[in-house]
């Protein structure tokens, strides 16, 4: 095969003698052809560029694949944190003024402890937030924090939650609704039992309770009736006027004044003693 090309030895010795001869990176790059034989052809992502472009490429991205799987896996949330809902509420220690609802990738750090269990957020229905860390953004105790740690943006849903009063007479006029507004009746949150409700013994909150006492109350109910929900009908617009199941069960909710369903100071104890036993939450009144 040699003698079958004499031109083109000729023309390379020319070169030769003219051009100096090449070194390092430069001259591999220029003679591809004459880099030393046994390498596997796949070019490393740091090799000299022009060697194989796509080739470098694509070994560069099988070289980070175990990068991303790495950081897949540092990423993965803790089985106790997976098992809250994907929006828990949670409050500042210490301070309940303000409920917040929280994002479940929002939680940065959640001690394993029972207090921050599945169990224990369904009881209790609210996470105990770090003042630190919903302050400032950062806490010194770090992971080893025994309360949970929160991002809080300003676009973070937040309520004022209402809390049962040690009396009526403690609960402001400007929260309540007006004196003159007639009883009406009040459906119970799973809508086997009516009762009847003074508005101004009420929290103001979204329940419809001035189109309620406008068109349904006790003057247009016969008190002799032993079945009230005989009184309404399925399609009738009173079911929409219902007693809050948090109220009733916890003595609390966290929507506070929006709320749609009504919060009495001071509930019925058969309808407490109801809810409570429906909710699993024990039959004490």
């Amino acid at each position: 095969m040699q003698h079958a090309y004499p031109h083109q030895q000729q023309h390379r010795q020319n070169l030769s003698e003219v051009q100096p001869p090449l070194s390092g990176a430069i001259a591999a790059t220029a003679h591809p052809a004459e880099a030393p034989r046994g390498r596997s052809s796949k070019t490393p992502p740091h090799a000299a560029p022009g060697r194989h472009p796509q080739r470098g490429r694509a070994a560069g991205h099988r070289h980070n694949k175990p990068h991303h799987q790495g950081h897949r896996a540092r990423g993965m949330r803790p089985a106790h944190v997976m098992a809250l809902p994907t929006q828990v509420h949670g409050a500042v220690a210490g301070d309940r003024s303000t409920v917040y609802v929280v994002r479940r990738r929002d939680l940065v750090h959640v001690p394993d402890t029972p207090a921050y269990s599945l169990d224990s957020y369904r009881a209790r229905f609210v996470l105990d937030l770090c003042p630190a860390y919903a302050r400032d953004g950062a806490c010194a105790r770090g992971t080893a924090c025994p309360l949970a740690h929160a991002l809080i943006r300003p676009s973070t849903r937040h309520f004022v939650p209402h809390f049962a009063p040690s009396s009526p007479s403690a609960v402001p006029a400007a929260e309540r609704y007006a004196p003159e507004l007639p009883t009406t009746m009040v459906a119970s949150p799973d809508g086997g039992m009516l009762t009847a409700v003074r508005p101004h013994d009420c929290y103001v909150t979204r329940a419809p309770m001035l189109d309620a006492a406008a068109s349904i109350s006790l003057e247009q109910t016969p008190p002799s009736v032993s079945s009230p929900l005989e009184q309404h009908s399925v399609g009738s617009e009173q079911r929409a006027l219902a007693h809050c199941g948090h109220w009733l069960a916890k003595g609390v909710c966290h929507y506070g004044s929006t709320c749609k369903f009504v919060h009495v100071l001071s509930p019925d104890a058969a309808l407490v003693h109801r809810t409570r036993r429906q909710s699993g939450r024990g039959g004490g009144g």
